[in-house]
């Protein structure tokens, strides 16, 4: 008999028994299932160094290739584990940051706090807590904005409506209250916050952002001292038109038309010189 051993980090070497290769060649997607059961190997080399993991021996991985590449009489190969594309895995790395973001900054507001009761409040702890606060409801926006959205989960339609209000509630950009819908669909709820930073970024010496509608009908409107529209920008999210990689200050642009493609819906904007106003439909 054949033995092939593996190593994984944090386990102990396996001792893998195989048949003989003249029997194994008979099975060619058979021993491509095996390998994927026991090794967890993926056919993209991304897997593998994700994971760490060894490649099949070299004698069996041309068996392996073969079984691959099966005609419509034989069985398909054996999947057990779905990997992540690229873009959903970025989603998770943010969510991730927020997520580990937000347990810090709540330490230094609980901290604020507690030194405003021993010594008193002072102009240093307001602008410490102030700062805090932003930063927290930036974070959660953000989250929300540029997470991925699992198709055909929902989020409250009033969490929506307040994270949106909290993060535009400064001296240059303010967000009226706003009534949603109960509930809305997570995509769509995204949507909706990444055309907030679409309209917010036509606002360049700030205003003010009202938001009305019901699910897949929404209405946007800016209104400001002037509106600066960037052209590439927003053909690009109305008709898809082609964009050079967007800046770090407008990539929600990028984000903004992929999600609408994604929720079937169009959009429309017309513009003034002090007002912008931006409709969702079905497409």
């Amino acid at each position: 008999m054949r033995y092939f051993s593996s190593s994984i980090v944090g386990l102990p070497a396996l001792a893998i028994r195989c048949n003989p290769v003249k029997n194994i060649q008979r099975h060619p997607v058979g021993i491509n299932d095996y390998f994927t059961r026991m090794f967890e190997i993926d056919s993209r080399p991304v897997a593998n160094d994700r994971l760490n993991l060894p490649h099949p021996p070299s004698r069996l991985q041309g068996m392996i290739d073969q079984g691959t590449r099966h005609d419509k009489h034989s069985t398909p190969p054996l999947r057990t584990k779905a990997y992540m594309t690229r873009p959903n895995i970025e989603s998770q790395a943010i969510a991730r940051i927020c997520h580990d973001l937000i347990s810090p900054i709540g330490a230094i507001s609980n901290g604020v706090e507690l030194l405003s009761e021993v010594n008193g409040r002072s102009p240093e702890l307001d602008l410490i807590a102030q700062s805090a606060r932003a930063a927290r409801d930036k974070i959660s926006f953000f989250r929300l904005a540029f997470d991925g959205a699992t198709p055909g989960v929902t989020i409250a339609g009033s969490t929506v409506a307040q994270t949106a209000v909290s993060m535009f509630q400064s001296a240059r950009m303010r967000a009226n209250p706003m009534h949603l819908p109960e509930t809305l669909p997570r995509d769509e709820a995204r949507l909706l916050l990444l055309l907030m930073l679409c309209v917010e970024s036509a606002l360049p010496l700030g205003g003010q952002l009202d938001v009305a509608g019901s699910a897949q009908h929404f209405t946007l409107t800016g209104n400001g001292r002037r509106i600066a529209l960037e052209a590439e920008y927003w053909a690009h999210l109305q008709h898809g038109a082609p964009l050079a990689a967007p800046s770090a200050t407008r990539v929600h642009f990028a984000l903004a038309r992929a999600a609408l493609a994604e929720c079937g819906l169009h959009v429309q904007f017309s513009a003034g010189e002090t007002q912008l106003s931006v409709q969702t439909s079905p497409a």
